[in-house]
């Protein structure tokens, strides 16, 4: 038997479900329940930009996979550090990800890479790198989402006691 685990859902559309699992998304008509398609070679956790036109993927990498919707061409990946949960900001420009140790030393802190994101993958750039302290040695960085309007960036964490740590940076004059 067969055992797929979903790490991630999320809506391409009213009828096209995406379920992220390891290595594959799955592209399910919700009216049916039927395979419309399964993306391959990447897969893992999910986000769908707010124009549902481009879907993109991590697992347990730094490597972010791109493809358009929702047809599901393939757009290409790009190194994006270490990545933890990805968020579009609510126009779509900007994707917010990646917690990236730049070296060894630096354990007090994460980086957080904000994207602007192309019509291209070649032209995605990166808008901001966000440093990010951490209270305790042994912290790390769960999520990110953008607010409604996209001026806040919200940050979640944790330390190795299980604490919670959110911090809220202001990040209205990306370009």
């Amino acid at each position: 038997m067969l055992s797929l685990r979903i790490l991630s859902l999320a809506f391409v559309s009213d009828e096209l479900l995406a379920a992220g699992l390891r290595a594959a998304i799955m592209l399910v008509n919700v009216r049916t329940g039927h395979l419309e398609r399964a993306l391959l070679g990447q897969g893992g956790f999910i986000t769908i930009s707010p124009n549902r036109e481009l879907l993109v993927a991590h697992e347990a990498s730094d490597i972010v996979g791109a493809w358009k919707m929702p047809d599901g061409t393939w757009l290409g990946s790009i190194k994006f550090g270490e990545v933890l949960n990805l968020s579009f900001t609510p126009d779509g420009r900007f994707l917010a990800g990646g917690e990236i140790p730049l070296s060894p030393e630096i354990r007090d802190r994460r980086f957080v890479q904000i994207w602007k994101v192309g019509t291209r993958l070649e032209d995605w750039q990166i808008a901001r790198i966000l440093s990010i302290p951490l209270p305790i040695i042994g912290s790390g960085l769960k999520d990110s989402l953008f607010s409604p309007r996209g001026n806040l960036l919200a940050i979640g964490g944790y330390t190795r006691f299980s604490d919670a740590i959110v911090q809220l940076w202001y990040i209205k004059d990306l370009q």
